[in-house]
């Protein structure tokens, strides 16, 4: 599967992480273009290297912002969400080690198929009733 079209993307109650998780398409679509198999006699390996560290940065601020959201709003799946997050971050930050320690494209690549499912379901699923519960606990708080 391909972030080359994120019109497809589910959209969730908040628009910050609509936009969100559009950048991550990005983000991953990217990462997806430079580690191709038709790219394998000339990866640029340094254009890699920022794509796979925005892609974290990117994952680590978008993270936070909806855990800080949950616990605004007081979430009752907040550990649930955040135990995924955390997973997931875990996981991204491991791939990202192991990259600057063996420059395994093969390896990468792998791990950025796997992204595109991950986070749609991700997005289906977890955010959708996060955003839900987020927005009407924040309509009824400002009336």
């Amino acid at each position: 599967m391909s972030f080359s079209e994120r019109e497809n993307l589910p959209q969730v109650a908040l628009d910050f992480m609509n936009s969100d998780h559009a950048e991550a398409a990005r983000l991953i679509a990217r990462l997806e273009a430079l580690t191709g198999v038709q790219q394998a006699d000339s990866y640029d390996r340094s254009a890699i290297a920022q794509a796979l560290q925005a892609l974290v940065e990117h994952t680590r601020a978008h993270f936070a912002h909806e855990e800080r959201e949950m616990q605004r709003t007081g979430f009752p799946a907040l550990s649930c969400h955040a135990g995924e997050h955390e997973r997931v971050l875990g996981q991204m930050e491991q791939v990202h080690r192991h990259w600057h320690a063996a420059g395994d494209v093969g390896h990468l690549r792998e791990y950025v198929t796997l992204l595109p499912h991950w986070l749609l379901n991700h997005i289906a699923t977890m955010d959708t009733v996060t955003a839900d519960f987020i927005s009407r606990q924040s309509s009824q708080a400002s009336r």
